[in-house]
């Protein structure tokens, strides 16, 4: 636990997602109904940007699998990793519940150390992920991230 310059503690996001890993899915009104949902958005908008599929997708901040679920369902070849490890362990079960085949891995978006492969032809940051970076680091996931990808690859977040 860190404290903030008022003196009060400061819960790092990891420990936060951590926690909240096991409930997530109730912020949704439909959980499974915005994974469906967001899936055939982002899927629709890869095909017209890049036009062919399946595409290899690492979503590096995949919490609990939302979007990494919806693009393994539209058949893309996904790996999936997140700061928190409470969070990939759900996103894994929901992908082994469903039937889906998606790697995961837990590691910080600024270094994607444990991501061996490169030439991702998208790399996904979605959600509230970016937000929680300072100027600095954010600098350092933006270079990591374009590390991954293809040099005609496209970055969404």
């Amino acid at each position: 636990m860190k404290f903030g310059v008022d003196g009060n503690m400061v819960q790092a996001p990891f420990e936060f997602y951590d926690a909240l890993a096991e409930h997530y899915h109730l912020l949704f009104e439909d959980w499974n109904q915005s994974i469906e949902r967001q899936g055939g958005t982002l899927n629709s908008l890869l095909q017209i940007e890049l036009s062919r599929s399946p595409l290899t997708i690492l979503d590096c901040a995949c919490g609990i699998g939302t979007q990494a679920i919806g693009f393994a369902q539209a058949g893309h070849h996904v790996v999936a990793s997140d700061l928190s490890p409470g969070a990939v362990a759900r996103a894994k079960r929901e992908a082994e519940v469903r039937g889906l085949n998606i790697s995961f891995a837990v590691t910080d978006m600024t270094t994607l150390g444990e991501i061996a492969q490169n030439g991702f032809n998208v790399v996904a940051v979605m959600d509230n992920a970016l937000p929680h970076l300072t100027a600095p680091l954010l600098a350092r996931a933006l270079r990591a991230m374009s590390s991954k990808l293809n040099p005609h690859g496209l970055f969404i977040a």
